[in-house]
């Protein structure tokens, strides 16, 4: 006997498959009853292969259907918040997603079958037990946003490297006490997120990251910056409040476009 959560799922596809719908949202409220929780996807969802759009947020689902792999037409799936602990090999199958979402899960480690997803350009690992990122990250080479924040990161693996077009890098909230000098390879980045790590400094070469727009490092143990920091001539937004500065750059001032200067 399935439960109203799934019998409600059920419904919902077959009123997609009825209306060509290109999105569909089985995903429930942050506050939502446990029992109004979906622990199982139909089968059935194999066969909405017009989607473009799948979010299945906020829910118990512990597994996901083969059938899934058959949504060949997706392109933004979201399983944050779920009680997922391994995704299937099928997930592999969907080629043209650009946009994934695997925040807030049980995960310790991501299958090789997303290595094939070399059309993501947004992915959010927030919060999902990782202590590194698998080989086949340097595949991924569409990405320009990448969120590993609230993971158990000591140190970047090197093969972000391979991930030239990254614009936007999220790295809140881990272990990390230093920035590698190689990051400033990454030429196009834009915005770079560092808040509540370990750092007790910041390197010189941070002026390095020529087209930084965004600088955030609130929330760590710095006591001084470096004075290259004034040479990132296009940031906009500098945040460093909650750190242990007791001087301010004087030549912070030459930041002609910064609009949001936050050290309280």
């Amino acid at each position: 006997m399935k439960d109203s959560a799934y019998l409600k799922a059920e419904k919902k596809i077959q009123e997609a498959l009825k209306s060509g719908a290109a999105e569909l949202d089985l995903s429930q409220k942050f506050n939502a009853k446990d029992s109004e929780k979906l622990t199982e996807l139909p089968e059935s969802i194999g066969k909405l292969k017009q989607l473009t759009s799948l979010k299945l947020s906020n829910t118990k689902l512990t597994s996901l259907p083969d059938s899934l792999g058959q949504l060949t037409q997706l392109t933004q799936l979201d399983l944050s918040n779920t009680k997922l602990t391994t995704l299937p090999d099928s997930l592999g199958q969907l080629t043209q997603l650009t946009q994934l979402n695997l925040s807030q899960n049980p995960l310790t480690s991501l299958p090789e079958c997303l290595a094939r997803l070399k059309q993501l350009q947004i992915l959010s690992l927030k919060n999902d037990h990782l202590i590194t990122l698998p080989e086949f990250f340097r595949e991924l080479e569409q990405l320009y946003q990448l969120d590993i924040s609230s993971n158990q990161f000591v140190e970047l693996p090197k093969l972000l490297l391979s991930l030239k077009k990254l614009k936007q890098l999220v790295l809140s909230n881990n272990r990390l006490s230093s920035i590698p000098e190689w990051l400033c390879d990454l030429t196009d980045l834009e915005e770079l997120y560092l808040p509540q790590n370990r750092f007790v400094m910041l390197p010189e070469f941070i002026s390095q990251f020529k087209n930084l727009v965004i600088f955030s490092c609130w929330g760590n143990q710095l006591k001084e910056l470096p004075a290259s920091l004034s040479q990132l001539t296009k940031l906009r937004t500098l945040r460093l409040s909650q750190n242990q500065l007791s001087d301010i750059l004087p030549s912070l001032a030459q930041l002609e476009h910064l609009t949001e200067l936050d050290l309280d």
